[in-house]
């Protein structure tokens, strides 16, 4: 059966391919027969229009600006339309169709069985950027981009009342079902992969979250089947984790003490206490999708000498609190994603310090001084300005609020992990308000000298702007940019987080914003001014009358305004190059609506649409930087469909320079997986660089579609250069190097922290050296298989290598 075949055979369909009237990212209009607009809806790349009953679907692809028309032989009562990324999925009561913008195909599929549920609650259908989902009482349906075909699944399960969850990842679905079972309540989950079907029967009651390749759920209720359960798309595993046998049933809920998920992984811990030994059993458990198993880490001691608590999640590490209830002294537990476990960190807090993590930046605080860690490399900051400790309000990436020492003084201290710095600000007051991405923040403070305090973890900056006394009334704020805005007074300011540059202007009335846009409106004058965060600069048009802002989430940002009575007038912005594309469909009614790169407008008898002029890739994304040593190693994910020679990556610095630039060679490690190493003579030892990747688009043009930074320190005076074998059985050699005459001290550690062998304590010369570990402790006893850190110590540096050791 071809791609053109349907799967439904009591109907049958054609395919018209409208010709566009104008180019990519201008309106395409298309004449309607009879058809009407209940049902409509802007994605990624597509858009779908659809009567409740009618003979016919209408589909956009932004892609090749062209409308396509699929016909039913019977009509199909609809339920709803959804688009997202490459997909537009339209879902009837007795099948559903799906539109492929990849190669503009549609797809039909006739349930068996019926849908559970079609309340807004609790849907059995769902989109995504690259599946599509339909689940009935007899089917688990998912459509495949990739394979341009739906799956279906026959379940076994009786009795289903319903779907509590879903939850998308990039190439996955987790879909948990609440069914009955000898009339008590119980759970399913089940899983599609991007090439085929995985199940389990174990159950999720309390937590089921996505992370970027997969999904963790845990079950802490009383029952006797608690347990942690991961899904990895990149392994293509199911990891279930029952807890320990011994371990006593009715489990207080107190004594689950936390659980969290993140970008890449998640985190779960429990204690139980034997009374008789008055000893406390920490359970510990880290999943990373990458490696698609549970580590555990189990820490068995006297339950009045240590607590942990605040398990959260971030990028690639996650972190419990760790403190010694007799010292006061404070540690973190962290869960390392990319080593896949565990190591403590000693840090300069006491017990009343509390923590905030998001990526794999970590601030803590207790009364008297706030500590930035770096969990990638352990490097700690100390916040030296006069502190007294209050809380962390709207904390984003490296952000930091407290009160100052002077009397009606705010002090805003952000920490940068790139850096392993401080910055501080103080303002004349203490009221503030304010809210934060995980790269940008923005903080309000209060009179008498009100400021707006704008920080940036891409130009690790902090700029403040008088607000000369006007009250913010709203903010828009993404990783890009920060806006703040006072409709009343007509005064608005915005931040190009990139770029560092704050505008700022009188006289609008309203304002709106996605990700790579910014929008203001001024109705006296009937202007509209537009920011692409691309391309840095600002363009404006002239309505024809009073007008109103629609904002998309992405590139498209649409201003609507209605002369006279007769008709609207939509005029839509491009980010991607700063072009207007407008609109005069002569008509007052009508469903409108922006999607990431598309918009529409449809009426009773036509329907308009338009497309970025150049679309980026659905999961362009997960740029991670990792540097040193002259050479720094760029990874993403793009787009399945992109080919090496569309995407290319561009290195400029250093900071100062930004007339330097140079491009990367990137190469294909998997279908969607890219890496890039810049080893250029460029990259200077202290320097912050910038790396953007950019997108081939239309017209020969490039199109950045990410951006980070990195910071390369300098070339340490200590430095372990390679452990070899890594992993090693019985010995191994490590060789490390030394700038300078200076003493120094090796040692190996276990993953709780605590010191093994001591190899190496004394001064030594210039030049490159070798010590060996054999696997055994001082004692001569020999270690069990493991992980240790071994960490070079001297008065000008420390640095640490994890080593494997497989017996």
């Amino acid at each position: 059966m071809n791609k053109w075949m349907i799967q439904l055979t009591i109907s049958v369909f054609l395919i018209l391919q409208i010709v566009p009237m104008a180019g990519a990212g201008e309106w395409v209009e298309y004449e309607l027969d009879s058809y009407g607009w209940d049902y409509c809806a802007a994605g990624g790349d597509g858009v779908g229009v659809a009567e409740a009953t009618s003979n016919s679907l209408l589909f956009f692809n932004a892609r090749t600006s062209v409308w396509t028309e699929y016909e039913l032989v019977t009509p199909m009562p609809l339920v709803t339309i959804l688009a997202k990324g490459f997909l537009v999925l339209v879902v009837g009561t007795d099948r559903a169709v799906v539109f492929n913008t990849m190669n503009s195909t549609v797809s039909e599929l006739a349930y068996a069985g019926s849908l559970l549920s079609t309340s807004s609650t609790s849907r059995s259908f769902q989109c995504g950027p690259e599946l599509a989902l339909v689940v009935t009482d007899q089917e688990f349906c998912v459509f495949d981009t990739e394979m341009d075909q739906w799956q279906r699944h026959t379940h076994s399960l009786t009795g289903i009342s319903n779907i509590t969850s879903k939850h998308e990842c990039h190439d996955v679905y987790a879909v948990s079902y609440m069914r009955m079972t000898n009339g008590d309540l119980s759970n399913i989950v089940y899983s599609q992969l991007l090439h085929g079907f995985n199940e389990t029967s174990q159950g999720i009651s309390s937590s089921l979250g996505p992370i970027d390749h997969g999904f963790a759920g845990f079950r802490n209720s009383t029952s006797p089947n608690r347990y942690l359960l991961g899904y990895s798309a990149v392994t293509n595993t199911f990891d279930h984790v029952p807890f320990p046998d011994g371990l006593p049933h009715e489990l207080a809920a107190a004594n689950w003490y936390s659980d969290s998920i993140g970008p890449l992984t998640a985190y779960a811990g429990y204690y139980y206490e034997d009374f008789s030994d008055d000893i406390r059993h920490y359970n510990i458990y880290g999943y990373d999708t990458r490696h698609g198993d549970w580590q555990h880490h189990l820490l068995m001691v006297n339950r009045t000498d240590i607590s942990l608590s605040g398990l959260r999640a971030g990028g690639s590490l996650c972190s419990a609190r760790y403190w010694h209830i007799d010292s006061g002294n404070d540690d973190l537990l962290v869960f390392d994603g990319i080593a896949n476990s565990f190591y403590i960190l000693p840090l300069a807090l006491n017990h009343t310090a509390s923590f905030q993590l998001a990526g794999n930046v970590l601030v803590g605080h207790d009364d008297e001084v706030a500590v930035g860690i770096d969990l990638d490399s352990g490097n700690q900051s100390i916040c030296t300005n006069p502190y007294y400790g209050r809380y962390f309000p709207g904390l984003s990436y490296q952000d930091y609020l407290s009160e100052g020492p002077g009397e009606g003084m705010l002090t805003v201290n952000c920490y940068n992990g790139n850096h392993n710095t401080w910055l501080h600000h103080t303002s004349g007051t203490q009221a503030s308000e304010g809210r934060g991405t995980e790269h940008v923040h923005i903080r309000k403070s209060g009179e008498p000298q009100p400021e707006a305090i704008f920080y940036s973890s891409y130009r690790h900056e902090i700029y403040a702007m008088s607000l000369a006394g006007w009250p913010l009334t709203s903010y828009l704020i993404t990783d890009n940019y920060a806006g703040v805005c006072n409709s009343t007074e007509g005064e608005a300011a915005l931040y190009d987080a990139h770029r560092g540059t704050v505008y700022s202007w009188s006289g609008f009335d309203r304002a709106g914003g996605g990700e790579q846009y910014f929008m203001t409106l001024n109705n006296t004058n009937h202007d509209v001014q537009a920011y692409s965060l691309i391309t840095g600069t600002w363009s404006s048009y002239t309505l024809e009358a009073t007008g109103v802002i629609h904002s998309g989430p992405d590139l498209i940002g649409l201003a609507k305004s209605a002369t006279g009575s007769y008709y609207n007038v939509f005029y839509a912005h491009d980010a991607r190059d700063g072009s207007w594309a407008v609109l005069h469909p002569f008509s007052v009614l009508g469903a409108l609506g922006v999607g990431d790169r598309t918009a529409y407008f449809v009426t009773n008898y036509k329907a308009y649409a338009l497309g970025s002029s150049g679309l980026s890739p659905v999961s362009m994304n997960f740029l991670s930087l990792q540097g040193g040593h002259g050479a720094v190693e760029a990874r993403w994910e793009g787009d399945f469909d992109l080919d090496v020679e569309a995407v290319r990556l561009t290195a400029h610095g250093p900071e100062g320079s930004s007339s330097l630039t140079w491009s990367v060679p990137v190469v294909r490690e998997g279908a969607r997986r890219f890496r890039a190493l810049d080893n250029s003579p460029n990259l200077v030892a202290g320097g912050m660089f910038t790396y953007t990747i950019e997108m081939a688009a239309a017209d020969d043009k490039w199109s950045p579609v990410a951006t980070e930074q990195i910071h390369l320190n300098p070339v340490p005076l200590a430095l372990i250069k390679q452990i070899h074998p890594n992993p090693f059985n019985p010995k191994t050699t490590i060789e490390f190097s030394l700038a300078a005459p200076m003493g120094v001290k090796l040692c190996v550690y276990d993953l709780a922290g605590r010191r093994v062998r001591v190899l190496l304590d004394e001064v030594l010369e210039v030049g490159t050296h070798t010590e060996h570990w054999d696997g055994c402790n001082d004692f001569g006893h020999v270690m069990a298989s493991g992980v240790y850190t071994v960490r070079l110590e001297s008065e000008a540096a420390i640095d640490r290598r994890k080593v494997m050791l497989v017996r």
